[in-house]
């Protein structure tokens, strides 16, 4: 009997597992493409931001500032947190259901 509690408990504990890779994988993916969009121009990120005027000598105007825009490494790590922010989510919640599920039964 103890024998096919582990063997059933394994099988389980293996379908987590790849429920939980195959979430983390499509989120890896989806701020992959998330990326790739803002980088070619048909997305952009919604930021808090100010706008520094540029210094040319004509009065000033309210279109006379710079496009808020995050630097190169700012856009850089803000995706990699994302993606980081996800896989932690996601490994809190696997974590979850194996206790839930094999720990407390």
């Amino acid at each position: 009997m103890q024998l096919k509690d582990i063997q059933y408990r394994l099988k389980e504990v293996a379908s987590l597992d790849k429920k939980y890779a195959e979430q983390r994988q499509k989120a890896a993916a989806t701020v992959s493409q998330l990326e790739h969009d803002v980088a070619a121009g048909q997305r952009r990120l919604q930021l808090a931001a100010s706008c520094s005027p540029s210094n040319s000598p004509r009065a000033a105007r309210v279109d006379d500032g710079e496009r808020p825009r995050l630097n190169d490494a700012a856009q850089r790590h803000y995706f990699t947190l994302r993606e980081r922010i996800d896989t932690a989510r996601l490994q809190i919640a696997g974590l979850q259901s194996y206790i839930r599920e094999q720990c407390l039964k």
